[in-house]
């Protein structure tokens, strides 16, 4: 958050304002490399895991496949009592399958989300930066602020 900076007084000198507005900044970029960190750690888990699920799936496919093939080959009666237990297992599979699907969907739409919010805290700190005046902005308002005084300065000593 900006800290509104109030106007100086004749006790606050400009180093003062110089040094809160270099303070802000740092405080400010602080904040920012910790939202970049945290923003590519939770998007490498992401990667991580949807990574992880994928594999997983192309597992869960592959058995599926050779279950189907062994399905076809099966045809006697005993066959057909062990084809039970096989379809069984290929339900379950296609369960656990249904399942990864909807969390790698999950994870997707988190994933997208958290970009979303990044794009927020990007957009956020460029107003910041341009409400400051960017990154030389502390520096210039100082100059006015100097300049100001000594105008002022001089018209005090011209009226008494």
């Amino acid at each position: 958050m900006l800290r509104v900076q109030p106007r100086p007084s004749s006790s606050e000198s400009a180093s003062e304002l110089d040094a809160a507005a270099r303070e802000d900044l740092a405080r400010l970029q602080r904040g920012y490399r910790v939202k970049e960190k945290e923003r590519k750690t939770e998007g490498d888990q992401s990667q991580y895991t949807l990574r992880k699920q994928q594999s997983m799936i192309e597992s869960l496919q592959a058995e599926n496949a050779d279950l189907k093939k062994n399905l076809s080959l099966a045809g006697s009666r005993q066959n057909e009592l062990k084809s039970q237990l096989v379809r069984e297992k290929f339900d379950e599979l296609l369960s656990h399958q249904r399942q990864y699907k909807e969390s790698v969907a999950e994870e997707e739409k988190a994933t997208e989300i958290l970009d979303q919010k990044i794009r927020d805290l990007e957009r956020d700190i460029a107003q910041q930066r341009k409400h400051m005046g960017g990154v030389h902005g502390g520096e210039q308002q100082h100059g006015g602020l100097q300049k100001q005084l000594r105008v002022m300065e001089n018209r005090l000593e011209k009226v008494c």
